[in-house]
């Protein structure tokens, strides 16, 4: 995975600690299908201590930043509105 240029607003990294290693994952908006390729290519690797268990965590963190940042950038309709009940 390359680096992103300066300019580009990354998501907030990833941080995950397993056995004994911590792992940073990161990367721009609408790139979350590369990072996601990359994770599961370390858990697939044998000589690389990060598992299917390690990827999932990461993939949900990874889903629930995207998720944020959609309903940042989404805009309301105005019939829409949020109620809360007691």
């Amino acid at each position: 995975m390359g680096h992103a240029p300066p300019d580009i607003r990354l998501h907030p990294p990833i941080t995950l600690v397993s056995a004994g290693h911590t792992w940073r994952f990161r990367c721009a908006p609408g790139d979350e299908a590369s990072l996601l390729a990359e994770i599961d290519a370390l858990a697939r690797d044998p000589l690389v201590p990060f598992d299917r268990f390690d990827a999932a965590i990461v993939a949900f963190k990874l889903g629930r930043l995207s998720a944020e940042r959609d309903a940042e950038t989404t805009p309301r309709h105005p019939s829409i509105r949020s109620t809360s009940k007691p």
